[in-house]
């Protein structure tokens, strides 16, 4: 894999630092790597997820959920 280094290691951190962050009161996070013609990286929790009417949202820059669904 052909990769830049430390903006895939930022990427993983940020997305395991939001699952625990956004975990309400479970901490448990899964972290699975798969490689065939690709690698996959999957992270999951099992926190409040993003509604439907932000997913599109996730990918711009500095954007966050509304405070309200939160714990941090």
């Amino acid at each position: 894999m052909s990769a830049d280094r430390e903006a895939l290691a930022q990427a993983l951190w940020n997305l395991l630092d939001n699952a625990v962050k956004y975990s309400g009161d479970s901490r448990t996070v899964r972290v699975e790597v798969e490689k065939a013609d690709e690698v996959v990286i999957r992270v999951r929790d099992e926190g409040f997820g993003i509604a439907p009417s932000e997913q599109k949202q996730i990918f711009r820059k500095f954007t966050r959920a509304p405070r309200r669904r939160s714990t941090a």
